[in-house]
């Protein structure tokens, strides 16, 4: 096999074969990736394990997931275009009197540093 020709300069076939393989790769990861990433619930659940039945504003979880890696901060950034509070808080505001992977999350009240929240873990009904 000869080398490919890209605008005047040979690009030895090995190195294109290579790149290939890896792209294929690349592409099959993010296939697996999506087809298992957790759904919105993710971010209930995840919270719930975090800090338990207890009261936060999604600036607090925001800091707590940047302050440590785990599973909060991965269930953020595969739910969360962006993570930061006020997507937080348009998901959660999204999960509010819904059911979603045993968990919801309910409006508690507002104060000066945002709305407050609560995850609670909900029966789910056969």
């Amino acid at each position: 096999m000869g080398d490919a020709v890209v605008s005047g300069d040979a690009i030895p076939v090995d190195l294109v074969m290579k790149l290939i393989s890896e792209m294929q790769g690349l592409r099959a990861d993010f296939a697996r990736h999506t087809a298992t990433a957790p759904s919105s619930s993710g971010i209930a659940a995840a919270i719930a394990a975090e800090i338990g039945p207890n009261l936060f504003t999604a600036s607090e979880i925001i800091r707590r997931a940047e302050s440590r890696p785990g599973p909060l901060r991965i269930a953020l950034a595969a739910n969360l275009r962006q993570v930061n509070a006020r997507a937080l808080g348009k998901a959660l505001a999204r999960l509010q009197g819904k059911v979603s992977g045993g968990f919801s999350a309910v409006r508690m009240g507002e104060e000066a540093a945002g709305v407050i929240w609560r995850v609670v873990e909900m029966e789910v009904e056969p």
